[in-house]
């Protein structure tokens, strides 16, 4: 019998073949050319440009948004920015402090469950004006998404958008609670870029308000978020959920 020791594998597997390239045996002997090295070398570069953009594109891209105060580094709070940050929107001359979206961001996800409806100047792009941030940031169903003409029919995006313009467009409160009806809405979310863009929409809502069409249930130095009447009720602990 053959005896278990280190001679007996190394008789027992045959020898390993050279390798074979285009049907023909590798030899060992040739080195790679010049050119192989210039590519090996160009890709290394290009590798650690592309590990390097995180590291200093990062902040750049920071300054160039959000001016002074910037969130720590490696904070995994994705809404860390908005504590004490600013960005300029639609000019330089229009400063938005976002810490007052987050107070009331913050107490949206505290105190609103269910899925309601909310409606904020959401026709206006995310990634530069921030505007379903609301609904990005809480969860809550908005009126548009940023990617709506990706997911739906043209018709129904254009259908939509088009309601969503006329109810901050319209002076007609009566038009506007037809509005409201139809997208079933709970809540209208009207903050600085709001008061921005649709300031005749934001003074409508004031005096819906007065007239008993609508209840401010939060404010702050620059939100307020009104609900739509007979549509949420409030549990003994401040929660608000759709009827």
């Amino acid at each position: 019998p053959q005896p278990w020791g280190e001679g007996s594998a190394s008789q027992a597997l045959p020898s390993q073949a050279p390798p074979r390239i285009g049907g023909r045996e590798a030899d060992p002997t040739v080195r790679p050319s010049s050119l192989t090295y210039l590519w090996r070398a160009a890709f290394l570069l290009l590798l650690i440009g592309s590990l390097a953009y995180p590291l200093f594109g990062t902040p750049a891209r920071l300054k160039q948004r959000l001016f002074g105060w910037q969130p720590p580094f490696g904070a995994l709070n994705g809404q860390a920015y908005m504590e004490q940050g600013v960005y300029t929107w639609p000019d330089e001359s229009n400063l938005i402090e976002l810490r007052y979206d987050w107070e009331a961001i913050r107490w949206l996800l505290e105190n609103a469950r269910g899925n309601p409806v909310i409606v904020e100047s959401s026709e206006l792009d995310y990634y530069r004006a921030g505007g379903t941030r609301i609904a990005s940031h809480t969860g809550i169903s908005g009126l548009n998404g940023m990617h709506e003409s990706e997911q739906r029919y043209g018709d129904q995006v254009g259908q939509r958008s088009a309601l969503h313009n006329e109810f901050w467009s319209t002076p007609d409160m009566e038009r506007t609670r037809q509005i409201m009806d139809e997208l079933g809405v709970n809540l209208i979310y009207a903050g600085q870029l709001e008061q921005q863009v649709n300031p005749d929409g934001v003074a409508k809502l004031a005096q819906m308000a007065a007239d008993g069409l609508l209840t401010p249930i939060y404010t702050n130095d620059r939100v307020i978020i009104y609900l739509v009447n007979d549509t949420m009720v409030q549990d003994e602990k401040g929660v608000w959920t759709p009827q």
